[in-house]
């Protein structure tokens, strides 16, 4: 649900701001279980797993396109969440989505 992604985004984001080393695995386990990635658009699936492989030599760089795909993310998915009604569970966000 948008909550779950919102949080998750949330985390990712002060991570990166923090530059914790951490941030990288934390994202790569959640794109690989089914976690608070699962409901992402797969654009935006795509778009974070990117930015994982950006910059492998330079941290920095590493954590800048993170933040910079984060942020964006962020903002859209609570956008949704908010016009949907603010859905409390997983299944109330999915079924308003794709109604």
């Amino acid at each position: 649900m948008a909550a779950n992604i919102i949080t998750g985004l949330h985390e990712v984001i002060t991570l990166c701001k923090q530059e914790r080393p951490g941030v990288f695995e934390l994202v790569i386990n959640a794109l690989a279980y089914d976690s608070w990635t699962a409901d992402l658009e797969l654009d935006d699936w795509l778009l974070l797993h990117s930015a994982l492989t950006h910059g492998r030599v330079h941290s920095a760089v590493r954590f800048g396109a993170l933040l910079a795909v984060s942020e964006r993310m962020w903002e859209k998915y609570l956008s949704t969440w908010q016009a949907l009604g603010s859905p409390a569970t997983r299944e109330e966000w999915l079924e308003r989505v794709h109604a």
